[in-house]
């Protein structure tokens, strides 16, 4: 009795032996039957179809995100193999913290799937973030805004220099000072620098260094709200704009740096996912303290620097991609 599909085509045979002759209601049965017995098989094969394009998208998901982060290089595609080989060392223990510890056929399908996906956060986590590597560090490396405040520095001490001698005063004694001036600029300079590029820990006399240099000012002749997006608009208009000139300290943190984390990327504490961790109040802080601040945050990178924002928003992106996904399964 051939077995047919929805769309007729033969997806098995059923054979059935019978050593009496075969009556209409026995043909029918068995008609009904072989019916019955073909929608299972087409069932069947469509759950695996299923499985096989899950499989093969959580697979492209992770190959997107190891191309997105090269400096990671295979690092999704490693973890499964390593999560299944540390789960099969804990199922062989028959002694220990591990002796009753098993994983029935889902419980396997669940930890390959979560393993796959483990780093799925980074597909909603920007590229600057992810790929930090300097503590400035955002679409561009603020570095280069911090080298151009020292600039304007050295070039109002030449300008304080030549006024003094156009003043009358000694020449030599104010082309003293202003070597000195600049020297100690330049010094200033390679120190920040050298903090932009430094790791998570931070001795307090260098941060000590760090906020005095902040301190200095610079003059700023030219309107900082022309020329950029709307949303730095909305940002910079939390405050009344300064009188021309301004003084701008040498590194600053404004209310425009501040980005507040809207309220549909928290979760919330009675989730369905039984999801609990500690979400940052800020989605990003781009003041410029973070040199001297990120050395609370940091905690991985490929040479500089990742936030546990970025492992707050992983656990979002998956719950919100995955919502009938249990915690024990991811």
């Amino acid at each position: 009795m051939p077995l047919l599909n929805r769309k007729a085509e033969l997806v098995g045979a059923m054979l059935l032996l019978c050593n009496v002759s075969t009556d209409k209601a026995r043909l029918s049965f068995v008609k009904a039957f072989s019916g019955s017995a073909a929608v299972s098989l087409e069932s069947k094969a469509l759950i695996k179809a299923q499985k096989d394009l899950f499989e093969a998208f959580i697979k492209l998901i992770a190959a997107a995100i190891d191309a997105k982060s090269p400096y990671t290089g295979g690092h999704c595609a490693r973890v499964p193999e390593r999560t299944k080989m540390l789960a099969r060392a804990a199922c062989d223990k028959d002694h220990g913290t591990y002796r009753d510890f098993q994983l029935t056929a889902d419980d396997w399908e669940a930890l390959h799937e979560a393993a796959w996906l483990h780093d799925c956060g980074k597909v909603t986590t920007p590229e600057y973030v992810v790929d930090k590597a300097t503590k400035l560090e955002t679409i561009h490396d603020r570095i280069h805004e911090v080298r151009m405040r020292f600039e304007v520095l050295k070039r109002d001490a030449e300008i304080s220099c030549l006024q003094a001698v156009v003043g009358g005063q000694d020449g030599h004694a104010a082309r003293a000072r202003l070597t000195a001036e600049l020297q100690q600029l330049n010094n200033d300079f390679a120190f920040v620098a050298s903090c932009n590029e430094g790791g998570a820990f931070m001795a307090q006399e260098r941060i000590h260094r760090l906020k005095a240099i902040a301190r200095r000012s610079w003059w700023r002749t030219l309107d900082d709200r022309i020329g950029i997006s709307n949303e730095e608009k909305l940002r910079k208009a939390r405050t009344a704009a300064a009188r021309l000139p301004a003084a701008e300290a040498l590194l600053a943190d404004k209310p425009e740096h501040v980005f507040p984390r809207c309220p549909q990327e928290r979760l919330a504490d009675d989730n369905p996912w039984g999801l609990r961790m500690a979400v940052p109040a800020l989605l990003y802080n781009r003041g410029d303290s973070t040199i001297w601040r990120w050395r609370a945050a940091r905690y991985r990178t490929k040479n500089g620097t990742r936030s546990r924002a970025h492992r707050a928003d992983a656990g979002h992106a998956v719950a919100t991609a995955f919502p009938q996904t249990s915690p024990a399964s991811t």
